[in-house]
């Protein structure tokens, strides 16, 4: 039963697409899986140590490393200390997992949302984004100057409020059909 046990266990590990390392009292690794290749550096990271120094657990500790293959690597890691059924101080077991390709693509996000809000603020004509109701959410500068109103007071407007009335039948069908509602 134990053999059963423990190669289910080992299977677990080594499937498991978060780095985990289990270490000895004194910090070694014992045992790690497939994961943590490429993450060279988190076998020192401060969550391990504090659990392995001072028995203390730590949970979704953002770390940054450079991995074995020398590039920057973003982990979320945790830590525990590891003890019998005594409490006896065994050693430590520490997840990580890389969010790299998460931070990256948040990085990317705040750039092209940095370059929009500029662009759109920029713009010498006037942009307006509505919602499906068509009120407005979001005005730029030129907007305000063209039509002579604050931005406070066409964010509490709609599309209709500032169509001309021999135009809005023909604007409210156009954007009904462009909604796919018309």
């Amino acid at each position: 039963e134990l053999v059963r046990t423990e190669t289910l266990l080992n299977t677990v590990l080594d499937v498991m697409p978060i780095g985990i390392w289990i270490t000895d009292p004194q910090g070694r690794v014992v045992r790690r899986n497939p994961a943590t290749a490429g993450q060279a550096g988190a076998a020192n990271e401060p969550a391990l140590q504090l659990a392995l120094r001072e028995g203390k657990s730590t949970v979704g500790e953002m770390i940054d490393v450079e991995g074995s293959d020398g590039s920057r690597r973003t982990l979320l890691s945790s830590a525990i200390p590891l003890r019998d059924g005594a409490s006896h101080f065994l050693g430590a077991i520490a997840v990580s997992e890389d969010i790299t390709p998460i931070r990256q693509a948040e990085e990317e996000m705040r750039i092209s949302r940095d370059f929009f809000e500029q662009t759109f603020n920029a713009a010498p004509v006037g942009m307006a984004i509505a919602d499906r109701a068509g009120r407005y959410i979001k005005v730029n500068p030129a907007m305000e100057t063209f039509l002579g109103y604050s931005q406070e007071e066409l964010l509490s407007m709609t599309y209709m409020d500032i169509t001309h009335p021999d135009d809005l039948a023909t604007n409210v069908s156009l954007r009904k059909e462009m909604l796919g509602s018309g």
